[in-house]
């Protein structure tokens, strides 16, 4: 878990330091705005005393009804503290892995609002994944399960058990990269065969 700015900037720069996702132009400055972004977010989601639980899913899934109920985290929002949906103007793939990570490391739940398909997880090609199928690889490939489906709707959660939390808590930006460039899809294969 990321105490302090620098600890997180320094971890976050040197994971994503090949990553283009950064708002242009990619120079240091930037970078270090952006990381300075992705920190804002990792805190209030991180310290969030309002949503025991994250909400991920695509976006014609998550709409103004679900960011009025469940607030939204976001880079521009004054408050102190972050709801249980990612919004953000400046969004990109690492801010998405900071709000990510800070759920892994509060040991939160995350309820999928969209149903577990192929189509939801997967772009046209088997190499390629969604955002929410990034959220989900990364949610189980850091002590994270599928623990059930709400009775009746296509919302399913992924829980880390209470003896893994210590080591979720632990779980750091590199351990996503390393996730990412090996991209074993088999185990959101199974997710979608299991729905």
């Amino acid at each position: 878990m990321y105490q302090d700015l620098q600890h997180f900037k320094d971890e976050f720069l040197n994971a994503y330091h090949n990553i283009n996702d950064f708002p242009r132009p990619h120079t240091r400055t930037v970078k270090e705005f952006h990381a300075s972004a992705c920190w804002d977010i990792y805190i209030k989601t991180r310290d969030n005393a309002l949503f025991p639980f994250q909400l991920i899913g695509r976006l014609g899934n998550l709409g103004p009804t679900e960011a009025a109920n469940f607030y939204t985290a976001s880079v521009s929002s004054r408050l102190p503290e972050a709801g249980a949906i990612l919004t953000s103007p400046i969004w990109s793939t690492s801010l998405n892995d900071s709000w990510v990570l800070a759920g892994i490391h509060r040991g939160v739940p995350f309820h999928v609002a969209s149903p577990l398909t192929h189509d939801n997880l997967f772009r046209d090609d088997e190499f390629k994944i969604t955002v929410t199928g990034r959220e989900i690889l990364l949610i189980i490939s850091h002590y994270y399960t599928k623990t059930r489906t709400r009775h009746g709707t296509a919302e399913s959660v992924f829980s880390c058990p209470d003896i893994l939390r210590h080591r979720a808590s632990q779980v750091t930006f590199a351990s996503f990269q390393h996730t990412l460039q090996r991209l074993n899809t088999n185990p959101l294969r199974q997710i979608v065969e299991q729905a």
